[in-house]
């Protein structure tokens, strides 16, 4: 099970989520987490985040070139969230 929340600017809680998937690596989570998190944040209008993370293995995946060839990064690439730039 991994989850994620969203806080506004000041720390405030203003929406949560988890997801259940079984039989999976830990990386492989940790970037669907991420996605349903990115999904979830557009459904509420916020455009603009700050992503934090506690795998520094997901965050290289996503701000490196590395992504292009790591097989657990292809759900997310395919969702069209890897195309875009990121900064660490």
């Amino acid at each position: 099970m991994r989850g994620g929340l969203i806080r506004d600017w000041l720390g405030s809680w203003i929406e949560g989520f988890t997801i259940n998937m079984s039989f999976c690596s830990s990386v492989r989570v940790e970037l669907w987490a991420i996605l349903k998190g990115l999904e979830l944040a557009y459904i509420l209008g916020i455009r603009k985040l700050i992503l934090k993370s506690d795998s520094m293995l997901v965050v290289n995946l996503i701000t490196q070139e590395s992504k292009k060839v790591d097989v657990n990064f292809a759900d997310i690439q395919s969702k069209g969230f890897a195309d875009k730039r990121v900064s660490s």
